[in-house]
């Protein structure tokens, strides 16, 4: 689904909040360790600075695939969830893959232990790979999108990740070429010599004032 269609899937899910897409805004990646031999998630602690209702959009990392064909594209949550201020949000987001290892997903954990789950991509050598699973809570008006399976050819390349208005989470990394690699740029590009899977990413923003 484009960006357009989640937009639309987004307005007709939650249209009775009449989302204020305004800012204030927050971004959160995942920072690259380089020196690690297995990919890592960035935590970070975010404090809800006004009482109200507040927008968590989170992306999988995306996988990466050493063989030629795409690794898995990373999934996508979206979840509106009241909270005071003062309180804290735990965040957790996934790198993007390098090799064939499992990498960690993006999470976003509440004060009272609810944990949203935005799927890591599947990293490996085999063509169609799975792109990773959204957790959330549909019922109460929650999205989730699960990951775009790699490519099942050898030369089909990596798949991008779903987006948000103007914003991308990972996309999966193909041999030959560069998907995604950095924060909040999931579409597919053009650089060779890597298979880099896109970083995870988390979006925090207020749709109302008050709970």
């Amino acid at each position: 689904m484009n960006g357009q269609g989640i937009r639309g899937a987004i307005a007709q899910g939650m249209s009775a909040r009449r989302p204020d897409l305004s800012p204030p805004t927050y971004l959160y990646s995942a920072v690259p360790n380089q020196l690690a031999s297995a990919e890592a998630a960035t935590v970070y602690a975010w404090t809800c600075p006004t009482s109200g209702w507040w927008r968590f959009v989170a992306w999988g990392p995306g996988g990466s695939n050493s063989n030629g064909s795409g690794g898995g594209a990373g999934a996508l949550v979206v979840a509106d969830r009241p909270l005071s201020q003062g309180q804290s949000v735990q965040i957790a987001v996934g790198e993007g893959g390098r090799g064939t290892a499992p990498i960690p997903s993006t999470t976003v954990t509440f004060p009272w232990a609810e944990t949203l789950t935005a799927g890591a991509g599947a990293c490996g050598t085999t063509p169609g790979l799975a792109g990773g699973v959204a957790i959330c809570n549909p019922n109460i008006g929650d999205i989730g999108l699960n990951g775009s399976t790699g490519s099942l050819s050898s030369t089909g390349g990596g798949v991008a990740a779903p987006s948000y208005g103007t914003y991308f989470g990972g996309g999966a990394g193909a041999y030959g070429t560069l998907r995604g690699a950095t924060p909040g740029a999931g579409a597919p590009g053009a650089s060779t010599g890597s298979y880099v899977g896109g970083q995870g990413l988390v979006l925090v923003h207020q749709v109302r004032l008050h709970n």
